[in-house]
């Protein structure tokens, strides 16, 4: 934890995080990974309390979580919450092509871009990745993408705000989105498809888009309702009735794992149809 004297409170607003008093002794970053390979391995922690508030050209105000230069760690099964920074509140990579999987990222701060993650010239993988209830102030309230080409598969991006982007945006980015959730995500478009994904050149298939339109309309997407089971409360299990279903392609997934999020067992044939199919989102019916 980035909180050295212990004396957080967990009553300060998100969008307060950055400048609390009680934060103002906090560790910039709790993690830095800069310069590493795959072989590196961060695994089942929890990174909290980072607090990067340096000046706005300095490195210090990047990365409150995990700061990430030219590394290309493998993060699994790690929870980043309760960060802050201008850039990159709950991790910030640069140059590097780091691997997440089965990481949640929940009520972390940005100042500027990149609630979740700010992911700039480097082409990380995301895998069965939870973003839920993270903000920046400018773009990218769940991830901020730029020149890169990311792949993200299974992830789930929910009440994210933004001003554009909530969930993710992409400046120059070309991002490959498969079996995803991109929905109620907030930011001045209100729930429209911006809102859950603001991008250009994006390939996506397989994921359920709130306000899907025909810009998006690649094989398999859909533009219903998930049917969150507690989204008010940051759970975004799929209820019985959701139509993301085994409605997911099992060629998806970049890094091989039979589990989800949680730990649970995929893939399942969640509808009883005969047919084994992956859910769409982090979390497998």
């Amino acid at each position: 934890s980035g909180d050295l004297q212990g004396n957080d409170s967990k009553d300060i607003a998100l969008t307060k995080l950055l400048n609390n008093q009680l934060r103002q002794d906090n560790s910039y970053r709790v993690v830095e990974a800069s310069g590493t390979d795959y072989d590196t391995v961060l695994d089942g922690l929890i990174i909290t309390g980072g607090n990067a508030r340096g000046a706005f050209s300095s490195i210090y105000n990047k990365g409150g979580g995990l700061y990430c230069k030219s590394g290309s760690l493998t993060v699994s099964d790690c929870v980043f919450t309760a960060n802050s920074a201008t850039l990159g509140a709950g991790i910030y990579n640069s140059e590097g092509d780091p691997l997440l999987a089965n990481c949640t990222f929940l009520l972390n701060y940005a100042s500027d871009k990149g609630g979740g993650m700010y992911n700039t010239k480097g082409s990380s993988v995301l895998s069965n990745c939870v973003f839920g209830s993270n903000c920046a102030k400018e773009n990218g309230g769940g991830v901020y993408n730029e020149y890169n080409s990311p792949i993200v598969a299974n992830c789930t991006f929910s009440k994210n705000s933004a001003y554009v982007g909530a969930g993710v945006y992409c400046h120059k980015s070309k991002p490959i989105i498969t079996n995803c959730i991109l929905w109620g995500n907030n930011c001045r478009y209100g729930e429209l498809e911006p809102s859950q994904i603001y991008a250009v050149e994006a390939i996506i298939s397989y994921s359920c888009i709130q306000g899907l339109t025909a810009g998006s309309a690649g094989k398999g997407n859909i533009g219903l309702d998930p049917q969150f089971s507690e989204a008010a409360e940051n759970n975004f299990n799929l209820k019985s009735t959701s139509p993301c279903i085994d409605a997911g392609t099992n060629d998806s997934l970049p890094v091989e794992t039979n589990t989800d999020v949680d730990g649970t067992l995929r893939v399942k044939d969640g509808n009883r149809n005969g047919i084994a199919e992956i859910d769409i989102g982090a979390q497998e019916f």
